[in-house]
């Protein structure tokens, strides 16, 4: 156990070198897969924005076509009196 202070003690600017370093990558790491999960969360996103407006725009045109017929069935209720 006293070599293994002593050896520490003798060798310590490199010890706190080598966790200063495993801190600096821990940190690096954890950065980068924060990234990654920010990408992930921007791309589900945009595909329920994408979606959202697919159903809108799908909805629309159904109010549309239903608005189109009614016009289309009065005109012709109107014509045949």
């Amino acid at each position: 156990m006293t070599l293994f202070i002593q050896f520490a003690w003798r060798f310590k600017e490199y010890i706190v070198i080598a966790v200063m370093a495993l801190l600096l990558l821990f940190a690096v790491s954890s950065c980068s897969s924060k990234e990654r999960d920010i990408k992930q969360i921007k791309i589900e996103h945009e595909l329920q924005l994408t979606t959202l407006k697919a159903n809108y725009v799908e909805t629309a045109r159904t109010i549309e076509r239903q608005a189109y017929e009614q016009t289309i069935q009065a005109v012709n209720e109107y014509k045949g009196k």
